[in-house]
C-alpha cells in the first residue's frame, strides 16, 4: 500500500469511499508517512458512523471542516447544513456526544459536546488546559457552538439547552512525545473515549506505530 502511495499516478486512485467521504492511496498511507491528512479524518468519521449508527451509538462524528468552521465563526450555513444532516440521521439532542475533530496550526485535537453529562470536553494529546493554544480557542469555539445550536437546532427542539451551565473539562488522555502523532491520537480518542471510559491505560506513545498499521487495515478492509 505504501508503494502504491509513492507511485506518481497510482497514488491518486480512490481506495475508500463512504458516500461523500473518500480518500486516495496517498491519503490513506498518510498514516504510514506520519503526515496530517484531512481526507483520512473524514473517512474515519464516516467509518465510525457506518460501524454504529447514531441511533445505536448515541454519537455524532462531524467532519473536521465543521469543527474548524465553528471555531472560526464563519460560514454558519455550512454548519447549519451539517446539523440538519445529522438531525436527519438521528436527532442531535437525543445523542449523548457530538465529536468535532479539528486541525488548528497543523495540530489535531477533538472538541466533544457531552449533552447527557453537560460537558464541553477538549481532548488533546499535546497542549494542556492552560496552554496559549487552548486559552486562544476555548471561548470562541464554545460560544460559537452555542450560538449555532440556538440558530439551527433550538427552533426544531422548541426548547433551549442551557449550555451556560455546562462545565469545560480536559480529561487525562494518552499524550504524544513528538510533533506528528496528534492525528492518530485524535482518531483513537474518537474511537474509544467517553466520559465513563477513561483511556489513560488503553494505549501509549509506544503503541502508535502498530496502531497506524492496524488503522490502515481496519479502514481498507471495511
Amino acid at each position: 500500500m505504501v508503494q502504491i502511495a509513492s507511485h506518481p499516478e497510482w497514488c491518486k486512485y480512490e481506495v475508500i469511499r463512504y458516500e461523500r467521504a473518500y480518500c486516495s492511496y496517498r491519503n490513506l498511507s498518510s498514516l504510514q508517512f506520519k503526515s496530517r491528512d484531512n481526507f483520512l479524518i473524514l473517512c474515519v468519521c464516516r467509518y465510525l458512523f457506518n460501524e454504529a449508527h447514531p441511533s445505536v451509538s448515541k454519537k455524532h462524528f462531524f467532519f473536521s471542516y465543521i469543527g474548524e468552521t465553528i471555531l472560526d465563526g464563519t460560514n454558519a450555513e455550512i454548519v447549519g447544513n451539517a446539523f440538519n444532516g445529522a438531525n436527519s440521521a438521528f436527532p442531535m439532542w437525543r445523542s449523548n456526544m457530538l465529536y468535532f475533530p479539528i486541525c488548528r496550526f497543523s495540530h489535531w485535537f477533538s472538541f466533544v459536546v457531552c449533552l447527557k453529562e453537560k460537558l464541553f470536553v477538549f481532548l488533546d494529546s499535546l497542549y494542556g488546559e492552560f496552554s496559549d493554544f487552548h486559552l486562544a480557542i476555548r471561548d470562541p469555539i464554545v460560544n460559537n457552538f452555542t450560538n449555532l445550536w440556538d440558530t439551527y437546532v433550538t427552533p426544531i427542539l422548541r426548547k433551549r439547552i442551557d449550555f451556560e451551565n455546562f462545565d469545560i473539562v480536559y480529561p487525562a488522555v494518552p499524550q504524544q512525545n513528538n510533533t506528528y502523532d496528534c492525528g492518530v491520537f485524535s482518531i483513537m480518542y474518537m474511537k474509544h473515549w467517553t466520559p465513563r471510559t477513561p483511556i489513560g491505560n488503553l494505549f501509549t506513545q509506544a503503541d502508535i506505530d502498530n496502531i497506524r498499521i492496524k488503522l490502515i487495515n481496519e479502514l481498507y478492509f471495511s
